[in-house]
């Protein structure tokens, strides 16, 4: 379970570092909870390249689904998916 391994915040940080760095930013550009699609031009390549992160570091096994990414839109919605 991810709570075993990660506290929220260690959580929260880890995921933030992840998207900054698929997004090729500095974590500090990329507000918690700010919308990564509509804000900050995330695009299809870019959170292919986050799940794959997930994967390897939480082994989270696959994406959610078209539908699910219409509510995972910012860092906070993230580390909630990652942590459920």
């Amino acid at each position: 379970m991810i709570g075993d391994v990660f506290s929220d915040r260690a959580l929260k940080q880890r995921v933030h570092m992840i998207v900054a760095e698929a997004m090729d930013l500095e974590t500090e550009e990329i507000g918690a909870d700010q919308d990564l699609f509509e804000d900050l031009g995330l695009d299809s390549i870019g959170i292919v390249m986050i799940y794959v992160e997930f994967s390897v570091i939480f082994g989270i096994p696959e994406p959610p689904d078209e539908a699910d990414l219409s509510v995972v839109r910012s860092v906070n919605d993230l580390s909630g998916y990652v942590s459920s």
